[in-house]
């Protein structure tokens, strides 16, 4: 899972990215919080609530919160 969301994550930023990358660094935009909540929503088959990707402060927060989502 870790390895699928850091492949969409660094898609999006075209930065190096690991589980302690802050999101802030990944994140420009509210464009960003769209396109990301919308590849991790079809990715996984969740809903994501695009709010809380502006509350996480690294990139481990979001795997966990997807691990939660999907009950892995």
């Amino acid at each position: 899972m870790e390895e699928r969301v850091l492949k969409i994550l660094v898609s999006y930023s075209n930065k190096k990215v690991n589980k302690s990358s802050p999101v802030k660094s990944i994140i420009e935009d509210s464009l960003d919080i769209i396109l990301i909540g919308m590849s991790l929503e079809e990715e996984f088959d969740i809903e994501f609530e695009y709010d809380s990707i502006k509350k996480f402060t690294s990139v481990e927060n979001i795997i966990d919160y997807i691990e939660c989502k999907v009950g892995s």
